[in-house]
């Protein structure tokens, strides 16, 4: 990675988890929705890898239902609804 793109992937992944926080605070789960959307288009690396840190924390048969929606999300794997 170069570092214009390490600049850009740092800036995207400071950007999706204050939005990701934000959406969490206030239980918003169309800003939770629209924050992996917007890391996916500014940066697909950035989410990528943010994917594997989140993956790596937790066995994927054990991790909560919601983590392993954002993981899927996050690599482009994701199903349109969220249950």
């Amino acid at each position: 990675m170069t570092r214009i793109q390490g600049t850009i992937a740092r800036d995207a992944t400071d950007a999706f988890w204050a939005a990701l926080k934000r959406a969490l605070e206030l239980e918003d789960l169309a800003k939770f929705k629209e924050a992996v959307r917007q890391i996916r288009r500014v940066s697909p690396a950035a989410a990528v890898a943010i994917a594997d840190v989140i993956e790596a924390d937790d066995e994927p048969d054990e991790a909560p239902p919601i983590f392993r929606w954002l993981v899927a999300a996050l690599r482009g794997e994701v199903v349109p609804t969220l249950h």
